[in-house]
């Protein structure tokens, strides 16, 4: 399903490049199949077109405790609380 999933979200990105929530899913991708370079530069392009996006600001903050960046992790999850302050399960979920 994840190679499913990723011809999708590029063909979206093809048809418009500035959909953040194409960058994001494709970031979300590339973290669970522990490519974290891809992973990084989808997140980041995401939370650039989308910066108050709390699904992928959560995903981006593990996957920067997944590159052994704690400290810049807790910043981004304290960012996305801040943003939304009573968030659905989703954020449990993950954990």
């Amino acid at each position: 399903y994840l190679d499913r999933a990723t011809s999708v979200a590029k063909t979206a990105i093809a048809l418009d490049p500035d959909d953040g929530l194409c960058h994001g899913v494709l970031g979300s991708i590339h973290l669970m199949r522990e490519d974290h370079g891809q992973a990084g530069r989808y997140f980041e392009r995401a939370l650039a077109l989308n910066p108050h996006d709390t699904m992928f600001r959560t995903d981006y903050g593990w996957y920067l405790m997944a590159v052994g960046q704690p400290e810049q992790a807790l910043v981004i999850l304290d960012q996305r609380e801040i943003f939304e302050p009573h968030p659905p399960l989703y954020p449990c979920l993950v954990a």
